[in-house]
């Protein structure tokens, strides 16, 4: 089987050309794969970083991406691509050696999959700010059960899924992403994927190195967009996911309710005041623990990285159900 690596890329200087040469560098033989960049009208060195990489690859095509929408991009690529095996990943990402390797032959192993996925490890970074983050992003606290960054000790179907080798009858079949959806259209697609009854194996063996947010401005940004555009993709979708997609911004609910109560009655002030204080020695243990699991030195990092993932998310989900639910 033949594989083709889709990378939507925008800005990504800095980035892309360690990703590039992690692919070079791969057991799988550089002649089974293809690499297809789409660039969103980036304003940094990426179009040209990617360039110089053109002669070094036997197949390697660079698009251009108008729409400057992350799932256009995705659609792009797959219709540029040519392999039997669809592989798309952003260029944060650096792989090991054998990353294709395994990824290619897990999927030949088990015809019974759509597909094949596999975890999205932390680089190690020296700043604590960085790797507190990262601890955050990869603990069940953090992100609950998104298995590609949790991980798995065993092999285990999943619904939501990260780095995926695709078969290609997938996208023939169920189309690309929607490019209604600005963000979490990766999330939208494996959904409809899962309500479809398709399969995807979720394989911790199969590791994707990768850089993290580096401040906790552009992590409520990130938390904050992609919880506002669930409400719609429910809406399409026409159901509510499970539970835990709905927990942050339930409990964000509660406390504004709780505390505007709460100035008139003493019982709202006392569940407020109760909510808030348990849900901090809960992320304070939790903090601790992520923090020996990955070596942070400062936990009250990792407490700090919870409380903007968790309420940014919560946010966004109450304003994209305002938005899209209420007056949609």
């Amino acid at each position: 089987m033949r594989l083709s690596v889709v990378v939507p890329v925008r800005n990504e200087e800095g980035f892309i050309s360690e990703f590039l040469t992690s692919l070079l560098r791969q057991s799988f033989p550089l002649e089974q794969f293809e690499v297809v960049v789409v660039d969103g009208l980036s304003t940094d060195s990426t179009v040209q970083e990617a360039r110089s990489f053109q002669e070094r690859f036997h197949s390697f095509k660079l698009l251009s991406n108008p729409d400057r929408i992350t799932s256009a991009g995705i659609n792009r690529g797959i219709e540029a691509s040519t392999g039997d095996v669809i592989l798309i990943v952003g260029a944060h990402t650096v792989l090991p050696e054998d990353t294709l390797e395994k990824g290619m032959r897990i999927l030949e192993e088990e015809s019974e999959y759509a597909g094949v996925s596999g975890v999205s490890v932390m680089l190690l970074s020296d700043v604590p700010r960085i790797r507190a983050i990262g601890a955050a992003l990869q603990s069940f606290f953090g992100v609950g059960a998104s298995h590609y960054r949790t991980g798995l000790k065993k092999r285990r179907e999943t619904y939501n899924a990260g780095y995926t080798f695709f078969r290609r009858w997938v996208f023939e079949k169920y189309g690309g992403m929607d490019p209604s959806f600005v963000r979490s259209q990766d999330f939208a697609f494996f959904y409809k994927l899962h309500l479809a009854g398709e399969k995807i194996l979720h394989c911790p063996e199969i590791k994707f190195l990768y850089h993290y947010r580096s401040d906790f401005r552009s992590l409520f940004k990130q938390f904050f967009y992609t919880a506002m555009y669930k409400p719609f993709i429910f809406k399409q979708l026409r159901t509510f996911g499970r539970l835990n997609n709905l927990v942050p911004g339930i409990f964000l609910l509660f406390l504004l309710v709780a505390g505007v109560c709460g100035i008139f009655f003493k019982l709202s002030l006392y569940l407020f005041i109760g909510a808030v204080s348990v849900y901090l020695v809960v992320a304070s243990v939790a903090s601790i623990a992520a923090s020996i699991r990955f070596g942070v030195n400062r936990f009250w990092y990792v407490l700090w990285a919870y409380i903007v993932m968790h309420f940014s998310y919560g946010a966004g989900f109450l304003s994209g159900f305002i938005r899209y639910i209420v007056f949609g």
